[in-house]
């Protein structure tokens, strides 16, 4: 990249793991999850980030918890080991064996980057925080990244299975880009409370499980594969989805349903197609609940 040059890096990172149970002090919030910036070494300036409330209503405070974020790369190819399952209490051992791989951290007061009490009159469902949003301390993000030269000479290496390889994760974890770099974020819970249910439970016609969308040689791969409408009872839709978010279940491995390409009124969304189905009057939740804006200059 040329000196001087600017980039946005959007993360949207997918929660596998009992996104509907509260968060206690500690657990692992986000495992290291991939993302892409041009390559060479560059400084995170900004940070802008949008958190769903609970139960698609931000203003009850669940989620006004801080947490911190990290950043790491590979080393030779290999990315970096696990933090350990989310919403389960880190340990020393793991963070240790992560320690070679961290390049930057970084302690969100979210309290303090939301403005509280006059966003909640607006951004009823999900919290907004912004790095320089009140605090002095917050002017600026002011990380420096780097990752390897040759990440993606071994793309089997870089990524676990159950990342590039699992069909679940079909068209949701982008391929390499040319002329990019891998580094990855993770994130762990400083305060306990955190809890990203929906109360919004499969409600399928005459009680019908949500099957798997069949892939064959004659369906279509353009996007969307399959659009499928799943319907849904408790918590109205759109006060928690939105284009773009990939929903699953509560589980603690989370079953992953797709992409959401049309929220269309309170009891039903579509996604691009079901990677996974799901039983009858499961808890439907958004597995990208925190989306990560980071400015970046070069």
């Amino acid at each position: 990249m040329i000196k001087g040059s600017k980039h946005l890096a959007i993360v949207k990172p997918i929660i596998k793991h009992a996104v509907a149970t509260a968060y206690a002090a500690n657990d692992v919030l986000i495992d290291w999850y991939p993302f892409q910036v041009p390559r060479g070494g560059c400084r995170i300036k900004s940070l802008h980030a949008t958190i769903a409330g609970t139960n698609g209503d931000a203003t009850s405070q669940e989620n006004q918890k801080d947490f911190s974020i990290l950043f790491a790369k590979s080393i030779d190819g290999i990315r970096p080991p696990s933090m350990g399952a989310a919403n389960a209490a880190v340990t020393d051992v793991n963070m240790t064996a992560c320690r070679s791989y961290i390049v930057g951290h970084k302690y969100l007061d979210v309290s303090k980057l939301d403005q509280d009490t006059p966003n909640d009159a607006i951004f009823k469902t999900y919290r907004m925080i912004d790095i320089n949003a009140m605090d002095a301390d917050y002017d600026e993000i002011a990380i420096f990244i780097d990752g390897e030269p040759g990440d993606y000479r071994a793309r089997t290496n870089q990524e676990e299975t159950a990342t590039w390889k699992d069909a679940k994760f079909a068209g949701l974890i982008p391929d390499p880009i040319t002329g990019y770099q891998t580094m990855f974020l993770g994130a762990i819970a400083t305060e306990a409370g955190a809890d990203f249910g929906t109360a919004m439970t499969l409600n399928m016609a005459g009680g019908a499980a949500l099957a798997a969308t069949a892939i064959t040689s004659t369906t279509s791969m353009h996007y969307p594969v399959a659009e499928t409408t799943i319907t849904i009872t408790g918590t109205d839709a759109t006060k928690v989805l939105s284009v773009g978010d990939i929903v699953g279940d509560a589980s603690a491995t989370a079953k992953i349903i797709g992409k959401v390409t049309e929220v269309v009124d309170a009891d039903n969304f579509k996604v691009d197609y079901v990677r996974e189905g799901v039983a009858h009057n499961t808890e439907i939740v958004n597995l990208t609940p925190i989306t990560f804006n980071f400015g970046i200059e070069y």
